[in-house]
C-alpha cells in the first residue's frame, strides 16, 4: 500500500515547519508498511515545501493570489529536497521484516458507512435526507484517540498560517503501535489477524457480514459493537430494521426488543471474565443516552443504569473462543457516553497489548517480524520521533514486563 501527502492543501501552507512534518510524515507511513510515497505538488510550482521542485507552472495557477509560493533555492525548498533524500538513501540499504507490522486493533468501516475522516453531517457528503446521518458520523471522534491526528484544514484568511505556531500532537498509543481501518467486506481470513474489531460508525448488517462477524468470534476474536450495528436499514431517514427482528442470540446474547428507557447515570458493576481486559468496576458515569430494551439470552450485563438496575448498558457474551462486547444503545452515541465508551476502548486496547511495547509521549512505534540469516526469529521495534523541532526522545522499550530506556534521534 501506499500513501499520497498534500501537505501544502490540506496544513497550513508554506511555513518554517513544513519541511519537518515532511520528515515526520515520511518516517511514520514507513514504520507503518507503506511502500509508495508520492507528492501532489512535486511537478508543479505552487504553494507547498515542494513548490519549486520543478519549473512547471500549474495551469490555472494554484492558490493564485497566496504570497507563500516560493522559488527552488529558498531554504525551504531546499531543506525539503534534503528530507526527500536522506529518506530516499535509508530505503535503499534498510530492508523491513517480512512480516510486519503487527496490528492487533482493527476499527470496521461498517456497510454503507460514508466516514471520510473529515467532520460532516452527512454520509458521502451527500445533500439529501436518507444521508443525514450526524451521530453516526461523530462517533469516529474515538478513533482519534487510539493515534496520533491532526485536526483538518480550516477554512483560509489572510495570512492564516502566521496563527499556527509548531502544534504539538495529539497522542495515543495503540496495541504494538498501529490501528488499522478495516471495511466489514474483508474476508475471513483478514478478520482473523485481529486480536479485537471496533465498530464505531454507520453499518447495515447482512447475513454475510454476520456470519463472518460470528466467526471470527468463535475463533477466539473480541467483538464490540452497538445495537445499532445490528440495523439492516440502508437509509438514515427509515424507521430501524434490526438483523432478523433483532434475534440477535447466537451472537450477542440477547434479542433486542426495540426502545427501551432514557438513562442518565451508568454503574460498571461487573468485571469481564476474559483475560487481559480490565474494565473500571465500580465506576460511576453521568451521561444520558436512549437504551434499547433487551431480552437476556445468556448475554452476561456489565455495566446498567443506576436507578434502573434491569436496563443493561454494556453487556458480555462468549461465543466459542472469543468474546462480544454489546452497547446497548438504541441510537448511534455521538457525542453521548464520552467517557464510557473511552474507558470501554482504551480497556480493549490496552489487553490486545503484546510482550513488546514502547512507553512514551514522544515517539510512535512498530513491530515487524522476521528471521536471522541463520533461521532464528527475529522482532524489530521501529521508533519514529515526532518531535517537530528534531530534539531526541527517550522512551521505554518493555520486553516481557521488563523496561529499558532507549534513545529516538
Amino acid at each position: 500500500w501506499g500513501v499520497h501527502f498534500a501537505l501544502g492543501y490540506y496544513r497550513n501552507p508554506v511555513n518554517r515547519w513544513m519541511p519537518e512534518r515532511l520528515r515526520i510524515a515520511y518516517d511514520l507511513f514507513y514504520a507503518a508498511g507503506a511502500k509508495v510515497f508520492t507528492e501532489c505538488n512535486l511537478p508543479l510550482q505552487c504553494t507547498s515545501l515542494n513548490s519549486a521542485f520543478f519549473t512547471i507552472k500549474a495551469s490555472p495557477p494554484i492558490h493564485e493570489g497566496d504570497l507563500e509560493c516560493r522559488g527552488f533555492d529558498d531554504p525551504l525548498c531546499a531543506r525539503s529536497r534534503e528530507i526527500v533524500s536522506e529518506f530516499y538513501r535509508f530505503t535503499r540499504f534498510h530492508e523491513r521484516p517480512a512480516l510486519g507490522p503487527r496490528v492487533r486493533l482493527g476499527y470496521l468501516l461498517g456497510n454503507l458507512d460514508g466516514w471520510t475522516g473529515a467532520e460532516s453531517e452527512r454520509m458521502w457528503m451527500a445533500d439529501l435526507p436518507g444521508f443525514l446521518a450526524p451521530d453516526a458520523l461523530k462517533t469516529w471522534r474515538h478513533f482519534d484517540r487510539v493515534f496520533d491526528r491532526e485536526p483538518w484544514y480550516v477554512a483560509p484568511r489572510k495570512y492564516y498560517w502566521q496563527a499556527d505556531p509548531a502544534k504539538s500532537l495529539w497522542h495515543g498509543t495503540p496495541p504494538c503501535g498501529q490501528v488499522d481501518i478495516v471495511p466489514v467486506e474483508a474476508k475471513r481470513e483478514a478478520l482473523a489477524r485481529y486480536g479485537c474489531l471496533v465498530f464505531l460508525g454507520w453499518n447495515t448488517m447482512t447475513a454475510e457480514q454476520y456470519g463472518k462477524l460470528k466467526g471470527y468470534v468463535e475463533q477466539g476474536g473480541t467483538l464490540f459493537l452497538g445495537a445499532p450495528h445490528l440495523d439492516t436499514r440502508t437509509r438514515a431517514d427509515r424507521p430501524p430494521a434490526l438483523f432478523r427482528g433483532g434475534d440477535v442470540r447466537d451472537l450477542c446474547g440477547v434479542r433486542i426488543l426495540g426502545r427501551g428507557e432514557d438513562i442518565a447515570e451508568i454503574y460498571f458493576d461487573r468485571q469481564t471474565t476474559a483475560s487481559g481486559a480490565r474494565f473500571p468496576q465500580g465506576a460511576l458515569y453521568l451521561e444520558e443516552a436512549p437504551m434499547a430494551r433487551l431480552e437476556l439470552c445468556g448475554a452476561r450485563i456489565l455495566a446498567y443504569a443506576r436507578d434502573k438496575p434491569a436496563q443493561p448498558v454494556l453487556l458480555e457474551h462468549r461465543v466459542g473462543k472469543g468474546c462480544v462486547y454489546l452497547l446497548a444503545n438504541w441510537e448511534y452515541p455521538g457525542a453521548r457516553l464520552e467517557a464510557f465508551i473511552t474507558d470501554i476502548l482504551r480497556t480493549l486496547a490496552e489487553a490486545q497489548q503484546a510482550e513488546l511495547s514502547v512507553e512514551g509521549r514522544d515517539v510512535f512505534y512498530s513491530i515487524y517480524d522476521g528471521r536471522m540469516p541463520s533461521g532464528a526469529p527475529l522482532s524489530a521495534v521501529y521508533l519514529v520521533n515526532h518531535d517537530i523541532y528534531g530534539q531526541p526522545a527517550y522512551p521505554r522499550l518493555r520486553v516481557a514486563g521488563a523496561a529499558f530506556p532507549v534513545r529516538a534521534a
